[in-house]
């Protein structure tokens, strides 16, 4: 009986090494495919750090990655994309935080108009404690998604017809096209303009046909769409700064070994690193194309902050909807710098 009982101890655990061993194994020979999608264009800074992102998968992956990118909204807009990510009809996505806001109250932070100075004081709060914070929090929040981490695209400045912006009280009663976002639209009203919200594709003819008589973007938005044809003037306002959050579906990254999803996460920094750079040289590139065509004048210090004061109420409207312990250390980390 005890022989009998031996016998059948080591035949289960032999069983069980075969079948751990071929899960292994087929663990190991599976090829995970990653189909990510985006809205913006094959030349844009975004797009090209993603192709740095896909060397880096195919030199240090050994086949068991394939990286597929999908730009110029060919999957679908910005939504359609996020939700797919969240279904898993794709496995990645991007978008600006805006875009997050539905699903994490936390990402409304970045609506907060005049909070960063530039882009780099954004990254380095970002890509520091407070930044990670925010990526546990949402990460913690059972969307269907994994955030992997943050982009830029630049900060938000104002165009217009009327005359150069330096003061707040240069835009009241200004009619300037914007997102259909609440905090962006309470904001502008707070200092006297119309805003009018409408579809980014409408706008240059409704700049061109005088329905609006400015609009809000990043630099790249604003060249790509060739809106310094039909704008006079350009104050680099940056009045926000809305980074990207970059996504993956938490089922198929909870079915990734270990070295693939540290893998991935080292091809996001990759890519993370390198969008900076070519965002600067994008940039920079664009606004001297712009100027050609459109009055640009840029904002000081004093003159930015008189705008914030000016938008006090925006922060004690959102504070406690954000996180106001959050709030707090996002401000003190920049006026600690």
């Amino acid at each position: 009986m005890r022989k009998k009982f031996v016998l059948s101890v080591l035949f289960a655990l032999v069983m069980a090494a075969i079948v751990f061993g071929s899960g292994q194994t087929a663990q190991a020979s599976r090829v995970f495919v990653i189909n990510k999608g985006h809205s913006l264009t094959e030349d844009h800074p975004t797009n090209l750090a993603l192709i740095e992102m896909q060397k880096y998968i195919e030199e240090h992956a050994g086949g068991r990655i394939e990286f597929n990118l999908f730009p110029h909204g060919v999957l679908g807009p910005d939504r359609q994309l996020i939700e797919g990510t969240i279904l898993g009809t794709m496995q990645m996505s991007s978008a600006a935080t805006p875009s997050f806001t539905s699903y994490s109250p936390t990402f409304i932070l970045f609506d907060l108009p005049f909070l960063f100075e530039s882009t780099q004081q954004a990254r380095e709060i970002l890509e520091g404690d407070v930044g990670q914070e925010i990526i546990d929090i949402v990460n913690n929040g059972n969307h269907g998604f994994i955030m992997l981490g943050w982009g830029y695209v630049g900060q938000r400045h104002i165009t217009n017809n009327v005359r150069p912006i330096h003061t707040p009280e240069d835009i009241v009663g200004m009619r300037i096209r914007t997102m259909e976002n609440p905090i962006h639209l309470a904001s502008f009203r707070a200092l006297g303009a119309n805003p009018t919200p409408m579809a980014f594709a409408e706008v240059y003819t409704a700049l061109q046909q005088g329905v609006v008589e400015g609009q809000e973007n990043p630099i790249a938005n604003i060249y790509v769409m060739r809106f310094q044809e039909v704008q006079r003037y350009m104050s680099l306002t940056g009045h926000l700064i809305a980074p990207q959050v970059f996504i993956i579906n938490t089922g198929f990254w909870n079915s990734m070994p270990a070295d693939l999803q540290e893998i991935m996460i080292e091809a996001d920094r990759v890519r993370q690193r390198t969008q900076v750079g070519f965002m600067r040289e994008y940039e920079a590139e664009k606004l001297g194309i712009i100027a050609q065509r459109s009055t640009v004048n840029d904002l000081t210090r004093e003159e930015r902050a008189a705008f914030r004061a000016a938008l006090e109420s925006i922060y004690k409207e959102n504070r406690y909807i954000i996180g106001a312990e959050l709030v707090d250390r996002v401000i003190a980390a920049i006026e600690g710098q």
